[in-house]
């Protein structure tokens, strides 16, 4: 997304829970600025100036209206018109999540919004699911005989920098980004259910069938 910003010509702050954090990612192709949704001291440096916002829940923040509402509410006042919002396939008929209390509160934030809500990521494959791989050589996930269509998160941030680049196609709008099929989970890993097993793991009833991944004898996992 980044890219697709400064290749549009935008002058882009990213903010962090540190200036040295964003840098080194980023490094100097950005204004870096620290910003804790939680500490209403890092806000004025953060939302100065500023017209529009990518917003992205951190992980940790699962209280958004006590989390988060209140600094979203100073980048309001402060002159930010737009808030692109990376949401969930789904969340407008999921209340339990995070999401669907900034949602709520967007839509009558007076702002102009875009929810760019994502499918699950392709790329958790090889970053949340990297340990079960690299520890266990097994991949478990709640996820039974449901299919989902993968996004990339490319084609993500291609949908939010669009948002961003070119507002007034996107007002009040909300995408799901998708890949192109619908696939069980073991069938999207690097390893394709006809050629190796995929069996089921007992769990308790309240948490429902666990689809566990187990490579065949005398196979190992491509190391990085």
């Amino acid at each position: 997304m980044l890219q697709k910003l400064l290749d549009g010509g935008a002058h882009v702050r990213a903010t962090g829970r540190s200036v040295e954090s964003v840098r080194r990612v980023f490094g100097d192709r950005v204004e870096a600025v620290a910003l804790d949704f939680t500490d209403a001291t890092t806000w004025e440096a953060a939302f100065a100036g500023v017209q529009q916002m990518f917003l992205m829940r951190p992980p940790r923040l699962g209280r958004p209206k006590k989390q988060m509402l209140p600094a979203l509410i100073f980048a309001r006042n402060q002159g930010i018109s737009q808030m692109v919002f990376l949401s969930l396939q789904g969340a407008e008929k999921n209340t339990v999540v995070p999401h669907a209390a900034i949602a709520a509160w967007l839509r009558d934030s007076g702002v102009v919004w875009t929810f760019v809500r994502a499918s699950f990521f392709h790329q958790n494959l090889s970053t949340t699911h990297l340990t079960d791989v690299r520890d266990r050589d097994e991949i478990m996930v709640p996820a039974g005989n449901g299919a989902t269509a993968f996004a990339d998160v490319e084609d993500v941030g291609a949908v939010a920098a669009a948002a961003l680049l070119n507002p007034s196609a996107h007002v009040n709008t909300a995408w799901t980004v998708t890949g192109n099929e619908a696939l069980r989970s073991w069938s999207a890993y690097p390893l394709r259910s006809a050629r190796y097993p995929a069996v089921y793991r007992a769990c308790p009833q309240e948490v429902g069938s666990l689809r566990r991944f187990t490579p065949p004898p005398g196979w190992a996992w491509p190391r990085a």
